[in-house]
């Protein structure tokens, strides 16, 4: 058994406590959504319930500062504390206020230069048997521009009843556990705060009507700290190697995310404008449920999941290759849910 289990379930418990309050919370608040040009629903929903999110996040890291001091965190850990509290309030002030999004996007990209200076880029690419050293400034960009895509990527898949949430959990906590494993307890630590979080999140979206949404103050949060906590665990952990975990787990999203902006700038659309063209959503528009995308999704993150432990424990995760030949795969397999729905 890892040694530090038990203790994790313990805050793990007060986090989820705390997330489930903040989010029934934030239905009785009533800050309503309004659908627009990308949603797949008709009517106002409350959103927000991310701030159960921060609430989880918060809790789990004192209560792990008081009960817990052994578990030897990182000096970076509460300067990415405030980056998270400051990501949160940016999605609070747009979910209200509807802000513009350019002026979202270069704050986001201010955010993630910050963290990334605070944790330090990647050294090196791994390349199979070699690791290709990376220069300190593609590094940082190729370490911000991963923050970059996460946040506003699950920004974006926020738009179907337990969709998100329940393809997050999965990714967390495999993260979480992958983590704890390898001692990377300030990764373990970011990644199980979002677990727990989504934990006590979810009983009130995973619903066949969903009583409220994480709204961009969870979603934005939820890609920030699994981004960053998956570059916490390449720091703690530089003889193994980790820097593909995080972009195995998140493979689904990011094949529809990246496959979506390809054919979007290929139409020539704007990129800056809202839309419902992402799988999911095209996949609900013909006539697939709700919990119906969002299990398959799910089923796809669990296997994400599975080959990003077996990688790592068989020593594979190392292999752009792989990485590369996987990302394939889920490209030609949206390819072809596409073609069955056009």
């Amino acid at each position: 058994m890892m040694p530090n289990l038990l203790p994790m379930l313990h805050i793990g418990a007060m986090a989820f406590a705390a997330a489930l309050a903040f989010s029934g919370f934030m239905i009785a608040a009533g800050v309503g959504d309004i659908p627009n040009e990308r949603s797949n629903h008709d009517a106002a929903t409350p959103t927000s319930g991310g701030l159960g999110l921060l609430a989880a996040l918060a809790i789990m890291c004192l209560a792990a500062a008081k009960f817990y001091p052994g578990f030897g965190l990182g000096p970076e850990l509460p300067y990415l504390l405030i980056l998270s509290g400051a990501i949160a309030a940016l999605g609070l002030f747009d979910d209200i206020f509807e802000g513009r999004a350019l002026v979202k996007f270069a704050l986001l990209l201010g955010i993630a230069v910050i963290a990334v200076r605070i944790i330090g880029p990647p050294a090196a690419l791994p390349f199979g048997g070699e690791d290709l050293a990376l220069p300190y400034g593609v590094g940082l960009a190729g370490a911000v521009l991963w923050i970059f895509v996460c946040v506003n990527g699950v920004n974006f898949m926020d738009g179907a009843n337990g969709f998100m949430g329940s393809f997050m959990l999965i990714a967390s906590l495999a993260l979480t556990m992958l983590a704890m494993t390898v001692g990377a307890m300030t990764a373990a630590l970011l990644a199980g705060a979002l677990t727990f979080g989504l934990l006590g999140f979810l009983p009130y979206n995973f619903r066949i009507k969903a009583q409220i949404f994480c709204g961009d103050v969870g979603s934005l949060l939820a890609g920030f700290i699994f981004a960053t906590a998956s570059l916490v665990l390449v720091k703690e952990t530089p003889e193994m190697r980790l820097l593909y975990v995080g972009p195995i787990l998140l493979l689904p999203f990011l094949a529809d995310i990246f496959m979506t902006l390809l054919s979007r700038l290929k139409r020539k659309e704007n990129l800056l404008k809202a839309h419902s063209s992402h799988l999911y959503q095209r996949l609900i528009r013909s006539g697939w449920s709700h919990a119906k995308v969002s299990l398959v999704y799910a089923g796809a993150g669990l296997i994400c999941a599975n080959i990003a432990i077996f990688a790592v424990f068989y020593g594979m995760i190392t292999s752009l290759w792989a990485v590369l030949l996987l990302a394939l795969i889920a490209g030609v397999v949206k390819t072809l849910l596409e073609k069955r729905i056009n």
